[in-house]
């Protein structure tokens, strides 16, 4: 198996189930598997993920830029479809998981 390639066997012990689409999902979006490993569900998190990617790709490419943000991000999407369609409907939420993102508030006077 060349360097870096995806194992099937290296997927199920991320936790994810459906091993040939999340490899190929995986591969497609150039993001680790172990991304998702800390997701209760980790093929729900990449399908999530995924949706995000392909509707707010300028929000996803800034969040991917800080691996915690992205890991934070990927466990949230594993552990809701709730939270996950509140992203897909609010995609700059997500930048509360990115401290250099986050929008300023100011103090109260």
């Amino acid at each position: 198996m060349p360097r870096g390639a995806l194992g099937l066997s290296e997927l199920a012990r991320h936790g994810f189930s459906e091993l040939s689409v999340a490899k190929a999902r995986l591969e497609q979006l150039g993001v680790p598997a172990e991304q998702f490993a800390p997701a209760a569900h980790p093929d729900q998190a990449l399908w999530f993920w995924e949706r995000l990617v392909d509707t707010h790709p300028t929000v996803m490419a800034s969040l991917a830029l800080d691996e915690q943000a992205a890991a934070r991000l990927a466990t949230l999407l594993g552990a809701s479809t709730g939270l996950g369609e509140f992203f897909l409907r609010h995609p700059t939420s997500s930048m509360w998981f990115t401290p250099r993102l986050r929008p300023h508030r100011r103090a109260p006077s």
